[in-house]
């Protein structure tokens, strides 16, 4: 129901070079989400999915989010850090149907 101010504040973003991360807590992934921080090329992170891999387990959620987060763009091209998910879909859908066209 919100999708066309989000998706008008992620242009907007997007035009004025601000970066936009989302952080999901909950099982399933939001291809709305993904779509934000991929039109501003931010990061979208799962951490309950990311935290069924091996490699993050170790981490406490306040860490991960320290680790992940904090750096700015500048920095983050330095760091190791995780991919995100990369099934962000962007189809073009009808507003008034929902429909991809």
């Amino acid at each position: 129901s919100q999708y066309i101010q989000v998706m008008n504040a992620s242009f907007c973003a997007q035009r004025l070079g601000t970066v936009v991360d989302t952080f999901m807590l909950g099982r399933r992934d939001s291809s709305f989400l993904q779509q934000a921080a991929s039109i501003t090329g931010g990061l979208y992170t799962n951490f309950f999915a990311d935290a069924a891999s091996k490699d993050i387990k170790k981490f406490s959620l306040s860490t991960y989010l320290i680790q992940v987060f904090l750096a700015d763009s500048g920095t983050r091209a330095d760091l190791q850090l995780p991919q995100g998910h990369s099934s962000a879909s962007l189809k073009v859908t009808c507003f008034l149907t929902k429909k991809a066209l």
